[in-house]
């Protein structure tokens, strides 16, 4: 009989920080971090058997943004949305979900959970969190960037004025998908990609969720 393997982490030369619970309640407080909070972030290269499933979701949002390979998210016992290089997903807090990494083709993600004000932004206009969205070459830089800089501060032991650093660059990432995502869309309709084109290519990226007509608007 077939064993499934799954895990969580423990995949070779990854990244994972969670912040202890006892700093966070400290900041929750203060209302310099009122709008974002990093909670836990980390990256897992080539993270076959990956998996986690939340059925109550989360309190925190997280975001997924895919380096390479291919892998798999669920959200509200919908079907699974296929996410591969180059693109994000931001899963909103309390949803139940489910993501893993293809055993063909594992993914290399980067992730992060955030929680604050500011912690699910609409990702580009009228897509809401939950959307599969391409981003732009210079985005995805630019974001794996801003990762690195933030294990670099949690690597070190840090204090309030380093974690201050790390939420705003963790506002640079979401900031990063949004303009990334619509970046990409923009660069598509610049290459000649119809309006219909468009909204076909959205609903294969989400075929796991309803998906609105304002959303197809915004894209067409």
């Amino acid at each position: 009989m077939k064993t499934t393997i799954r895990k969580a982490d423990g995949f070779k030369n990854e990244y994972l920080f969670v912040v202890p619970e006892g700093f966070l309640e400290e900041v929750r407080h203060d209302e310099l971090f009122y709008s974002l909070r990093v909670t836990d972030i980390g990256f897992f290269p080539t993270a076959r058997y990956h998996f986690r499933q939340r059925p109550m979701g989360c309190p925190s949002a997280i975001l997924l943004y895919c380096d390479k390979g291919k892998g798999l998210v669920a959200q509200n016992g919908g079907s699974p949305q296929r996410l591969e290089a180059g693109q994000a997903v931001l899963i909103s807090s309390n949803t139940p979900h489910w993501y893993s990494a293809l055993d063909e083709d594992p993914w290399s993600v980067f992730w992060m959970h955030v929680e604050g004000a500011a912690s699910c932004p609409s990702l580009g206009t009228g897509v809401t969190p939950g959307a599969v969205v391409n981003l732009s070459a210079r985005a995805r830089q630019e974001i794996m960037e801003a990762f690195y800089r933030c294990f670099n501060i949690l690597k070190a032991p840090y204090h309030r004025e380093e974690y201050y650093l790390l939420c705003q660059l963790a506002g640079v990432i979401l900031a990063g998908v949004v303009c990334g995502a619509k970046q990409a869309a923009l660069q598509l309709t610049q290459k000649g990609e119809s309006g219909i084109d468009a909204c076909i290519r959205f609903m294969k990226s989400n075929l796991g969720r309803p998906v609105s007509l304002a959303e197809l608007a915004a894209v067409a």
